[in-house]
């Protein structure tokens, strides 16, 4: 095994480690010597390291390994990879346990840590990320080319590479500058932003970044008249965000995993699949304030007229493996207003985190990688867990709910969604009979039914959609 793939084996064995609630030292010092301790493990309750776990040794670490397992603060000494040949060569004294490297075949590794860990995840380690122990491959030309031009100017490469994450994933997040107006009515003069890095001016003028300038729409927003630095749209620059995208949302598996560690299973997959990874707080602007629809996840549908969205909707739905349909129905679930409290919550989390950012799409929201993380977080194991008969019942209570708003098309709605009309007429004929609304009303009429208590009448389609909202996601209000 060469030393390359030693190194990433210890990373992903410390993240799994981490992912069962270890505390772990990676080349952990052992007496002053020289050699190290490839993983150090801190059981719970322990202040020192009681694991010390080695990955596919070298015949020279034969010595340190053994010295390592006669010391007494060491309860357990595992050898994970290698021959077995090799390592009775090795000529090992003391209390040493050998595993396969853990993969999804390979789970003697994982069976211990679970057996030993209080933290007892849902899902196994392998099933949650995308990586595995594998050598690593060589760095594309057009990677090691961004690389080599930031590291050249001696550069910060992290800093310019989350540029180019937050660009790719939230549209107009840097501010380039502004274009003032002279007062004799001349052309304007620009300004650029003062506060703009090194690393953000060179990869304008390498050509990664491109100015973007916004027309004043009168709006009172942050973002009129003035210029943003968003991705070129060459096909280099687009190879090179996805590698920079894949690879942090890689390395911040742990953060992801931790913010959703704090929800349920399924709200957190109705909440990256259904909003597609953009949500706007409702205090961010104070147009916002007074106008709901703009507040929140975007309501859309596969049929919408917005290429760009049916693309990124698609797009998910191969992802996660859920039919067109599902999708709709999960992203009118998501845009249930009772819910935007918790999402926003949500959305600050892994916008604080680093992981989502600020961003316009004509308005300023928080954008996060929802199909990365889809991917990395392996949520589409969890479709199968989707409760249909409840997010259907949803669904018929907010397109009855929605019946009599303006532009509101109603049996658009209910063929978008998949719904059907004898269910929802039903639904109607029990809330006539209580006397909040007529029954369904024929096609052709103004509305689809006269509502006679209004609120009566969405008090009990509200209460409906709290509980099918509870049963589907497993919060509780």
């Amino acid at each position: 095994m060469g030393n390359n793939l030693t190194e990433e084996a210890k990373d992903v064995i410390a993240d799994m480690l981490e992912y069962y609630g270890f505390v772990v030292k990676v080349d952990q010092k052992f007496q002053g010597m020289q050699d190290v301790i490839d993983v150090a493990v801190l059981e719970e309750g322990k202040n020192e390291p009681s694991i010390a776990v080695f990955i596919t040794p070298e015949m020279e670490r034969s010595k340190f390994i053994s010295k390592v397992s006669r010391a007494r603060e060491f309860s357990r000494i595992i050898i994970l990879g290698g021959a077995p040949s090799d390592l009775l060569k090795m000529k090992l004294h003391g209390d040493i346990t050998r595993m396969e490297l853990p993969d999804e075949n390979h789970i003697e590794f994982e069976s211990y840590l679970r057996s030993i860990s209080i933290r007892k995840p849902v899902f196994p380690y392998f099933s949650t990320v995308s990586r595995k122990i594998s050598e690593p491959e060589a760095k594309p030309t057009y990677l090691q080319k961004f690389e080599t031009l930031v590291k050249d100017q001696g550069l910060d490469l992290r800093r310019a590479q989350y540029d180019i994450y937050r660009t790719a994933i939230s549209g107009l997040n840097i501010q380039y500058g502004r274009y003032i107006q002279s007062d004799d009515g001349g052309p304007a003069v620009f300004e650029r932003n003062r506060e703009l890095t090194k690393e953000t001016i060179l990869l304008k003028a390498a050509g990664y970044l491109k100015e973007e300038r916004l027309p004043d729409r009168g709006l009172g927003l942050e973002s009129d008249g003035n210029s943003f630095l968003v991705l070129s749209n060459d096909d280099e620059t687009a190879r090179v965000a996805q590698e920079i995208v894949d690879d942090y949302v890689a390395r911040s598996r742990n953060t992801i995993r931790k913010i959703m560690g704090q929800y349920p299973d399924m709200f957190n997959f109705a909440a990256i699949v259904g909003s597609l990874g953009y949500y706007a707080p409702r205090t961010m602007l104070s147009i916002e304030r007074h106008r709901r629809t703009w507040t929140g996840v975007i309501r859309a549908t596969v049929q919408s007229e917005n290429s760009y969205l049916v693309e990124v909707i698609r797009t998910m739905i191969n992802n996660v493996g859920i039919s067109e349909q599902t999708w709709n129905r999960i992203n009118c679930l998501v845009t249930f207003p009772d819910l935007n409290s918790i999402l926003e919550r949500y959305f600050s989390a892994f916008e604080k985190s680093g992981v989502g950012v600020y961003g316009y799409r004509g308005l300023r929201r928080i954008y996060i990688p929802a199909k990365r993380i889809a991917t990395h977080m392996r949520l589409g194991d969890l479709a199968e867990n989707i409760d249909h008969k409840s997010l259907e019942e949803f669904c018929i209570y907010d397109s009855i709910l929605r019946s009599n708003h303006t532009g509101f098309d109603f049996y658009s709605n209910i063929t978008d969604l998949g719904l059907d009309e004898g269910k929802i007429a039903a639904r109607i004929s029990d809330m006539a009979a209580r006397g909040f609304c007529s029954k369904l009303l024929p096609h052709g009429a103004d509305l689809p039914i006269a509502i006679y208590h209004q609120a009566k009448f969405s008090n009990y389609c509200l209460d409906r959609m709290r509980d099918m909202t509870s049963a589907i996601l497993d919060i509780e209000w």
